[in-house]
C-alpha cells in the first residue's frame, strides 16, 4: 500500500486544493547523494529539491496525466 499524504496548496487565486503525496524510493550513486546532501547547506531539503526539479522538467516535456488511465501521457 502506498505511503500517502495530503497537503494544501494555496494558489494566488486564493483557491486551496489538497494533493495526495505518494513516497517513492530510488537507488542513487554515493557521489549523487553526496551533492543532494550539500545542498542541506543552502537551505534545500532532499525531497524539496527532487521535486522541484521534477516539477520543472516535467513541465518542460509537457508531461500530463489522463485521469481515465493514470498513466502519463506526452503531447
Amino acid at each position: 500500500m502506498p505511503n500517502l499524504h495530503a497537503k494544501l496548496l494555496l494558489y494566488p487565486t486564493g483557491v486551496l486544493i489538497m494533493s495526495k503525496r505518494v513516497r517513492i524510493v530510488v537507488q542513487l550513486p554515493v557521489e549523487l547523494k553526496e551533492q543532494l546532501d550539500a545542498l542541506k547547506q543552502q537551505g534545500y531539503t532532499t525531497s524539496g529539491f527532487i521535486r522541484a526539479t521534477l516539477e520543472r522538467e516535467l513541465n518542460k516535456l509537457d508531461v500530463r496525466q489522463d485521469s481515465t488511465t493514470r498513466k502519463a501521457v506526452t503531447k
